[in-house]
């Protein structure tokens, strides 16, 4: 903070020479400052005028550490601490956070399920965010739009396609989001990736029980260049294992240069790219399906300090999507049928944001979002369903049906955003976003007026308000021409508010408590399975429904504690929540609504092992029965009138590093998802049998192990 420490005052050192924690100490206490630790490895800068002191930590003379007691940080007015206040709730989750938490093939994304406002059944990577469908989440990628970021796309998405060892960190915001990020309407995961000459010269090969990985890092002619791709390693596991389900390969690739430039400029090149050729079917073989998937993303990011005041930020890009599908259901007696979906697309995009500060006051944005789409699908599929399981449906289904569609058209986004300090305590950020498309049905527009207010009480507690209508259009990615929509759908909207309070108590237990409430006032037609989400080819089954909701209300309240005990860190959250479609005169339950969850773990070292133990639970999500009737098979009750038991998984993991040298290492990371081997029901599938119905029971992932070993050189 400029509070503290003029802009005037630089400490240049060699730039590649390594600064100890003494060294910081020494030139602060030339400014009457100290180190305040606030937790293991992570300090801030306070003044000198802390009564209490620490124990020497790494060397660091208790002179220059203060006792962390959060309560006594000073907070400042200048324009640096104003732009670091986020008027809207942000849970950040670091790099060190994602090597703690246990999830299945180290996935970043899974993480993102286990946060306050997520609902999952753990067996897709794609959270439902606040009553939201899964694709209302943004997924931003050092400030590029990724579309469909997930391996085994077409399979639930089981992985996600960002290697966790490059993150640097991902902000998840469930509600409230400024403007800046448009056209989704529940959330936003905003990854930051760390910088080629921030990791240094390394090399680090990897291999595991689902990926074998390359990483490395380093200097360039005139410049700075990272280097990370990764390869599944299933199908070798599965061959060995002799399983008959199929091979599901994947990849994904990513590469950046850095140039060296000036100080007020930075310029890096980007290419990511991640695909997967997969096979499956099911124990039975009734199904099987088969999908090339592949998308690759070329973007430069260059920012500018204009003036000392204005800094300019713009990223071009180029993407193109490759979506190949096709599959077959073999259930006689049932239904019988086959599809064919080939899809792509292509996006050229330009995002340009200028900021301008004024002295200890307000950050003012502006901001263009331009991209031109096109798109092709071609889709074929025949459907024989037997009579006695048509009146599940509740829409036509013909027994052909062959649709081409060429689409090319723009989208543009204009939003201006001011963050403003009111009074000494009071922030508030106001802002509004204009979208248009003309590659729906002629040019639509949506305006989003957004509002947030911030109450610093005092330096440990937080008040905060905020209000905004969000749109979200169907992207020219996402027509749903495999369940037989040839046009786009209107754009959906809604209204969110959301109030939120914060308290840091001493040693940095860290509590949060939010109410939230958004209301869907135009809610888009979509499509699920009755009973049965867990399907290889959901579009060929007998319960595949259409929900046409007239709104939609989500609410909730969620609380969050975490803190540390010397370097041990705990995390503990619950959400009460409820989100329904208003149909007619009915209100009824979305298939995702769970009523409570809880996510909680504990991470500690046993010697040179770090081992994290984590829950989660939450009430069994809701499912329609069904019944063999004189008309054939049909529900039982309302839809969604039932529900499945409550779901629990244990998870736990462990990581140690050998130092055999200052450039070698070896590190291992293993873990257990799902200790107990709990029969997590997620869905159930039906059928005749001689006029008898007979049920079997779908569940989530069993107990999985995980192992990844890297060898750093």
């Amino acid at each position: 903070s400029s509070n503290l420490v003029s802009a005037r005052f630089e400490v240049t050192v060699p730039e590649n020479n390594v600064i100890t924690l003494e060294q910081i100490g020494q030139v602060l206490d030339a400014f009457d400052l100290v180190l305040l630790a606030v937790a293991p490895n992570r300090f801030v800068v306070n003044a000198r005028e802390v009564p209490q002191k620490l124990d020497t930590l790494d060397g660091v003379s208790p002179d220059h550490l203060a006792a962390p007691l959060l309560e006594e940080i000073v907070v400042s007015s200048s324009i640096y601490k104003l732009i670091m206040s986020r008027t809207g709730e942000v849970t950040e989750l670091t790099h060190e956070d994602l090597e703690r938490r246990p999830s299945i093939a180290n996935d970043a994304f899974r993480a993102v399920n286990q946060l306050a406002g997520a609902a999952s059944v753990g067996v897709s990577v794609r959270p439902r965010v606040r009553g939201g469908n899964e694709d209302e989440m943004l997924v931003s990628f050092n400030g590029l739009r990724l579309y469909e970021p997930f391996h085994l796309q077409a399979f639930s998405g089981l992985f996600s396609t960002v290697d966790d060892r490059v993150i640097k960190s991902m902000e998840f915001m469930s509600g409230g989001f400024p403007v800046r990020y448009g056209d989704r309407l529940s959330a936003v995961l905003a990854i930051k990736t760390e910088k080629p000459q921030d990791i240094g010269d390394i090399r680090e090969a990897g291999l595991g029980l689902y990926t074998a990985s390359y990483l490395q890092s380093g200097s360039a002619p005139g410049g700075h260049f990272l280097f990370d791709a990764r390869r599944s390693s299933l199908e070798g596991i599965m061959n060995l294992t002799e399983s008959d389900f199929g091979t599901p390969t994947f990849g994904d690739l990513y590469l950046r240069y850095d140039l060296d430039t000036q100080e007020d400029q930075s310029l890096s090149l980007n290419l990511l790219w991640y695909g997967d050729d997969v096979s499956l079917n099911n124990s039975s073989r009734s199904e099987s399906a088969h999908s090339i998937y592949g998308n690759t993303y070329l973007w430069m990011d260059l920012g500018r300090s204009l003036t000392e005041h204005l800094e300019s930020q713009t990223l071009l890009s180029v993407a193109g999507i490759k979506n190949d599908r096709s599959g077959q259901v073999l259930k006689p007696g049932q239904v019988i049928g086959s599809l064919s979906d080939d899809q792509e697309f292509r996006v050229y995009g330009i995002n340009q944001e200028l900021s301008y500060t004024f002295d200890n006051r307000g950050l003012l944005e502006f901001g263009l979002d331009y991209r031109y789409v096109d798109a092709e699908y071609r889709f074929d599929s025949s459907l024989a369903i037997d009579p006695s399981f048509r009146a599940l449906s509740n829409y036509p289904r013909p027994t052909t049906l062959s649709l081409k569609k060429v689409v090319s058209g723009h989208a543009i986004g204009l939003y201006g955003n001011l963050k403003w300090r009111l009074f000494p305590k009071v922030y508030t950020e106001m802002g509004l976003r204009i979208d248009r498309q003309n590659y729906l049905q002629g040019w639509t527009e949506q305006i989003s007026p957004r509002v947030s207010l911030l109450y610093v009480l005092n330096p440990a507690t937080e008040f905060r308000l905020s209000w905004g209508k969000f749109a979200q259009v169907e992207g020219v990615h996402e027509l749903k021409i495999s369940d037989g929509l040839a046009q786009f759908q209107r754009a959906q909207k809604a209204v969110q508010q959301v109030a939120s309070f914060t308290h840091v108590f001493r040693r940095g237990l860290r509590l949060r408590v939010e109410l939230y409430q958004k209301n869907g006032i135009d809610v888009a037609p979509y499509f699920e399975n009755l009973s049965n989400p867990l399907t290889l080819v959901p579009e060929l089954q007998v319960d595949r429904f259409m929900v046409v909701p007239d709104d939609s209300k989500a609410r909730g309240l969620e609380l969050t504690l975490d803190g540390y005990i010397g370097d041990m860190d705990w995390w503990f959250n619950y959400s009460f929540s409820s989100v329904r479609d208003d149909i007619g005169s009915r209100s009824i339950e979305r298939s995702w609504d769970q009523e409570d969850s809880v996510n909680l773990g504990l991470s500690f070292s046993l010697g040179a092992w770090r081992n994290t133990v984590a829950a989660t639970y939450h009430t069994g999500w809701p499912t329609t029965s069904l019944r063999i009737s004189d008309a054939g098979l049909v529900s039982t009750g309302a839809r969604n009138s039932q529900r499945f038991s409550g779901y629990l998984s244990v998870d736990l993991k462990t990581a140690k590093t050998w130092e055999f040298s200052q450039d070698r290492s070896l590190r291992l990371e293993a873990g257990l998802t799902n200790l107990t081997n709990r029969d997590n029901i997620v869905g159930a599938e039906f059928v005749n049998i001689s006029g008898s119905l007979v049920r079997s029971e779908k569940k989530s992932l069993p107990l999985a192990p995980f192992v990844d070993i890297f060898w750093r050189f």
